[in-house]
């Protein structure tokens, strides 16, 4: 059974399930892999099970968002380092490297949201501004970074 957000109960509707086997050690590695390959993350729920390990289903598959999660939030592609203010993009991540991150992180985002699964990554309030088109005031960056904020109003 599926069910919407608004809890009302399908009938008659069958989830197809994309299994993948992965290594628990590589976590970041694997779930890059598996976000690039469409064919896995457009058809069905994501289905994660570990190599050397029994089970599968929904609880390996939560702990796998969890620990990518964790990963996730490690990457130096956001500005500084997220922990204080929420995670916001560095505007110093224009690496190659840095766009392949944030391809993999909508991507794993997106297939979280398909899957209705949460993912943890706490995202600045300013991020969610900009991504929702609000107005954005210069008080708002006081939730990317303290001191600039400071320096701007003073200016």
């Amino acid at each position: 059974m599926y069910y919407y957000a608004n809890k009302f109960k399908l009938s008659n509707v069958r989830i197809f399930r994309q299994k993948v086997k992965i290594p628990r050690e590589k976590i970041f590695e694997a779930g890059q892999k598996v976000m690039e390959s469409l064919a896995q993350i457009r058809h069905g729920m994501l289905d994660v099970e570990y190599y050397d390990e029994e089970g599968t289903g929904v609880g390996p598959t939560l702990e796998f968002y969890s620990l990518l999660s964790k990963d996730i939030r490690q990457l130096s592609i956001w500005r500084n380092g997220g922990h204080e203010l929420g995670l916001f993009p560095s505007p110093c991540a224009k690496s190659k490297k840095s766009l392949e991150y944030f391809t993999f992180v909508g991507t794993a985002i997106a297939k979280a949201i398909l899957d209705d699964h949460m993912v943890d990554l706490p995202m600045s309030p300013a991020f969610w501004t900009l991504i929702f088109r609000k107005n954005y005031a210069i008080t708002d960056l006081n939730y990317i970074d303290k001191d600039l904020a400071s320096t701007m109003i003073i200016l």
